[in-house]
């Protein structure tokens, strides 16, 4: 099973609890972006320069929701529930190992349209933003006829914040 929930009525249960949780900081839209694993789900928002939030192993994009207000008023950030994780994803097909998950991710890059983009992650996300420059090239999709380069920085590139917007003491 590739949904990781046991049956719909979890499932159902789950997304309840995500909706109830789904109050970002600054206006949002939804996109679903559809890959050769599934739809990912991506929670969109800011203006400016594009960053892709990527969360870690167990978790959703929603972890994310204390750092939106800084980032938003100076980056178009892309937010996605990671296929293979809890979250508003739905994953249609296996990735068995670290290169479909890095293709999974090309895909989500290609369909957002940015020849360049900044990749955050935390635990599993940043090992997902650090994959591609471990391999032979630049983060493309395999059904791309480009080649998307990404920039991966350190933990210190994204600021915690607190539910007030004031930075948070590290």
């Amino acid at each position: 099973m590739t949904s990781g929930f046991p049956n719909e009525r979890s499932r159902s249960r789950y997304l309840e609890v995500y909706e109830e949780l789904s109050d970002w900081p600054v206006p949002v839209t939804e996109l679903a972006v559809e890959t050769s694993f599934g739809t990912t789900h991506v929670h969109v928002c800011g203006d400016g320069p594009p960053v892709v939030l990527l969360h870690g192993i167990m978790v959703t994009s929603l972890s994310w929701r204390p750092c939106v207000a800084g980032l938003a008023p100076h980056r178009r950030v892309y937010a996605p529930d990671s296929l293979g994780e809890p979250g508003r994803s739905v994953q249609t097909r296996p990735m068995p190992d670290a290169q479909a998950n890095a293709d999974s991710l090309a895909e989500v890059l290609d369909r957002l349209g940015h020849d360049r983009v900044h990749l955050a992650g935390v635990s599993r996300g940043g090992w997902l933003a650090l994959k591609p420059s471990c391999s032979a090239g630049p983060l493309s999709s395999p059904n791309s006829r480009t080649t998307r380069g990404a920039s991966w920085s350190t933990s210190n590139a994204v600021t915690p914040v607190t539910r007030s917007g004031r930075r948070a003491a590290r």
